[in-house]
């Protein structure tokens, strides 16, 4: 007996879907995980590939149709077809913090990066690049301090990040400025946290939270 659930999920500049699938095995209240399927499909719901892996920690796409899987120690790229193009270890990265696999996410204009977790919490952000093989390039601390979870937004080279103060907060890297962009405090949300952030217009932003 097999049950499906929904993890991880981005979507690229042309609204393609890419998710996993994630696969358990076993009854309901005796189950274990037996890896999953990472999908990418067209707007209109067609499928266009499904890659099996025994696990995923996180998923991007950048601007060329490619997706990006953090899972066993490395980051995966796929191709617009689902071949596999090459991996990027990031076990260096982690400064022996094995407990997090780190972050992967994108912004709005279909860049990829990876945020390390150091053993004091502490995170850094790198860049996917592509110069021939697959490299992480380290960006500096635009990617904030600890405990934050990273968005695209909207409007070119935005991120938006959430933080453990109920703060939601938007990143220019142009003008390389932080501001504020929503507090759930101010809005009587004292205690709830963000769990998936979507910044559909420039003042719009769709929010999944969990209560305290």
């Amino acid at each position: 007996q097999y049950t499906f659930s929904l993890g991880d999920y981005c979507i690229d500049n042309e609204q393609n879907l890419y998710y996993f699938l994630q696969i358990f095995a076993g009854s309901y209240t005796e189950k274990e995980a037996a890896g999953g399927l990472l999908c990418r499909q067209r707007e209109n719901g067609e499928s266009i590939y499904q890659v099996y892996l025994p696990q995923l920690n996180g998923v991007a796409a950048d601007n060329m149709g490619r997706a990006y899987a953090l899972a066993d120690g490395e980051i995966k790229v796929f191709g617009s077809g689902g071949k596999q193009l090459g991996a990027v270890s990031v076990s260096e990265y982690q400064d022996g913090n094995g407990d997090s696999p780190g972050e992967l996410f994108g912004d709005s204009d279909g860049r990829v990066y990876y945020c390390a977790v150091s053993g004091f919490h502490a995170r850094t952000g790198y860049e996917v690049v592509d110069d021939g093989s697959f490299r992480l390039r380290e960006t500096g601390m635009f990617s904030g301090g600890s405990y934050e979870d990273h968005y695209a937004g909207v409007g070119g080279k935005r991120l938006l990040y959430a933080q453990s103060d109920n703060m939601v907060y938007e990143y220019d890297r142009e003008k390389e400025e932080t501001v504020e962009k929503f507090c759930l405090t101010d809005s009587g949300m004292k205690g709830f946290y963000v769990q998936s952030l979507v910044q559909a217009t420039e003042n719009h932003l769709l929010m999944v939270y969990g209560e305290p």
